[in-house]
């Protein structure tokens, strides 16, 4: 699937090199094959096409946490909320929660996260995480618990495997607070 979508995500800017949002899939296309630099270079171009696209602001975002620049990837991601207060898709807050976990801000990751109304599995693990991080051990575990009645077969491993982080220490950090939470290896 990565292939195609490569595949597909690179016609699609041969075909409009002008359109941001092509650019923009493009880079987080490239960051699932952790190609890091040419998916910060796609998100910038995307922004740089179109600086008042709420999308392209937040799938910089995006790509700024994946590559290991947290800081930055919270300045866009709140820039994407500037251009739309109303931008409130579930994968926004997931991206910003990922910035403020891998800088030890679990209460500001968990304050995004309860802005998720339906979640999955994946958001009922961060929560877990950044409640275990603060010391929340009963919110902790009921988020384990809710996280492992929608994937009995959850594994931190697995789950990581899925998180293209470039940075270790930021990877590492988030597989701790899972670890912490009680959640399966």
């Amino acid at each position: 699937a990565l292939q195609e979508a490569y595949a597909l995500a690179t016609r699609a800017v041969a075909l409009d090199n002008g359109e941001s949002t092509n650019h923009a899939i493009l880079g987080l296309v490239y960051v699932r094959q952790r190609s890091y630099e040419l998916a910060v270079q796609c998100g910038r171009r995307a922004v740089e096409i179109n600086p008042n696209n709420q999308w392209n602001a937040a799938v910089l975002g995006v790509i700024l946490v994946y590559a290991g620049e947290s800081e930055e990837s919270l300045t866009w991601l709140a820039r994407a909320r500037e251009i739309d207060p109303y931008f409130d898709e579930p994968w926004y807050w997931r991206a910003a929660a990922l910035a403020y976990i891998s800088l030890h801000r679990d209460a500001d990751a968990l304050s995004g996260l309860k802005h998720v109304r339906v979640r999955s599995y994946r958001y009922a693990a961060l929560i877990a995480a950044c409640h275990a991080q603060l010391g929340n051990k009963e919110q902790a575990a009921d988020s384990v618990a809710e996280c492992l009645v929608m994937k009995p077969t959850f594994s931190i491993t697995q789950f990581m495997k899925k998180e293209p982080f470039k940075n270790p220490t930021d990877a590492e950090q988030l597989a701790s607070s899972l670890r912490r939470a009680g959640l399966p290896e």
